[in-house]
């Protein structure tokens, strides 16, 4: 977060790619929310371990993922 504040593991939370990652609410928020569960899964995955990782999971990192992509490439989304 800008901030420096911790988001805790197993909270949900919001993204924002061109600002680079999560935001809290007193930095302004961003437009994407993250549940918990894809959070932890996130987690899990920059971990090594993505066993728990579903299509569907794998497709929203993708889609985050892809957004970071196109925002720091100066393409608008």
């Amino acid at each position: 977060m800008k901030c420096g504040k911790e988001c805790p593991e197993g909270r949900a939370a919001r993204v924002d790619p061109a600002r680079g990652g999560l935001v809290c609410a007193s930095c302004g928020g961003a437009r994407i929310p993250i549940s918990a569960k894809l959070r932890t899964t996130a987690i899990a995955v920059q971990r090594g371990d993505a066993e728990t990782m579903t299509a569907a999971d794998a497709e929203a990192l993708l889609a985050l993922v892809d957004a970071a992509m196109a925002s720091h490439a100066g393409f608008d989304r």
